[in-house]
């Protein structure tokens, strides 16, 4: 089964939501992304993953943050792309979770900002609005590590960031 399909439920040619959940699955000219390595995931982790979610619905953000908290990464959260694009000049994070659509700067735009960071986090794109799946694809091909459809599983969030990471999110 290739790696995508772990991430990410398959897609029917109408572009609707299939399998078991709510999330897209796209391919692009990349190679498919591999799971964390078995070995290397028996080796110990010493540092916290950390993550800054980008949602500009406080709901989401608190939600995603619980997520990933009660799996020992180390969250931040902001309302908008503006913020986080500064905020990525101060700090570094192993990973951005960002929604897709938002008012003024887009997840788009702050994935083009990211690329130019010092330690460019890998990002993991979100939407829920109708054609996400396209927004999904143009991450993908500017060389975002994932994508998801809104409302995604916890189990979907964690697996699309151990899979982006390459490692697990609990520190030894």
């Amino acid at each position: 089964m290739e790696a995508a399909t772990l991430l990410f439920s398959s897609l029917t040619p109408g572009g609707e939501s299939g399998g078991s959940g709510w999330a897209g699955a796209f391919s692009s000219d990349k190679p498919p992304r591999q799971r964390p390595d078995p070995e290397a995931a028996a080796k110990p982790v010493t540092s916290r993953v950390r993550c800054l979610i980008v949602d500009d619905d406080p709901g989401i953000l608190t939600l995603l943050r619980r997520w990933l908290e009660a799996e020992g990464v180390e969250v931040q959260t902001v309302g908008s792309a503006s913020t986080a694009r500064d905020l990525v000049l101060q700090q570094e994070f192993h990973a951005v979770v960002t929604d897709m659509v938002m008012d003024g700067v887009d997840g788009i735009e702050l994935l083009r900002h990211l690329k130019q960071a010092k330690v460019r986090p890998k990002v993991i794109g979100i939407s829920g609005v109708a054609g996400g799946e396209n927004l999904g694809r143009a991450l993908l091909a500017m060389g975002g590590e994932g994508f998801l459809m809104k409302p995604f599983e916890r189990s979907d969030l964690i697996e699309a960031l151990e899979a982006a990471l390459g490692r697990p999110l609990r520190a030894a």
